[in-house]
């Protein structure tokens, strides 16, 4: 079974947040944050990824309907 961005972002140490406008996964002991800006279709990551990161980014854009709507 495939996991969910939000288990895949837990696993990799990062807590979840949405506002309705932007979804966060954050780990602010590690300052790390990734954003997903859900009106303009666009993600904003402040540190260096892996291709574990990778993964669970590309399935939130896909959770989201974002690789449909290309």
């Amino acid at each position: 079974m495939n996991k969910s961005a939000k288990e895949m972002f837990e696993k990799l140490g990062l807590n979840y947040s949405n506002n309705g406008y932007q979804i966060c996964y954050y780990n602010d002991f590690e300052d790390k944050y990734i954003w997903f800006f859900t009106e303009t279709q666009t993600i904003e990551i402040d540190f260096d990824i892996n291709v574990d990161y990778l993964q669970a980014i590309n399935q939130q854009c896909k959770e989201l309907g974002w690789f449909n709507e290309l």
